[in-house]
């Protein structure tokens, strides 16, 4: 069983990935501030997309949705917030959240799932 640093990096490493062979452009990856961690931001056909990755191994207990609460989901908000306001992107018509699944299989192989506008946000 692998450490959860490990997967979550290797998970990460995967997405990332996967977002670039769908012909998204990677702006950051763990870009921090005071407010949130964001995992990938990406552009693509003048929309902006904040993608939340979540890493688990098969036989992990934990459903990726209860690390998905209100917190994390206003956490993510604030982030996405600061970042837009940071680095005043032009041209952007919209902001989605989306969120990368990596699950590893015990025969060393992951699937991956994609779920685009996984949340709404408030604002």
């Amino acid at each position: 069983m692998r450490h959860n640093k490990d997967v979550g990096r290797k998970g990460e490493d995967i997405a990332a990935e996967y977002v670039d062979s769908l012909g998204m452009i990677i702006l950051e990856r763990n870009w921090h501030c005071s407010k949130a961690e964001l995992d990938i931001i990406a552009i693509k056909d003048f929309t902006l997309r904040i993608i939340e990755v979540k890493s688990r191994n098969e036989e992990c207990s934990e459903t990726i949705s209860n690390s998905l609460d209100k917190k994390k989901l206003r956490q993510l908000e604030k982030g996405a917030a600061a970042y837009f306001s940071e680095h005043k992107i032009e041209g952007i018509s919209d902001i989605y959240f989306d969120l990368i699944t990596v699950i590893f299989t015990q025969d060393g192989g992951y699937r991956i799932e994609y779920i685009p506008q996984f949340f709404y946000p408030s604002w």
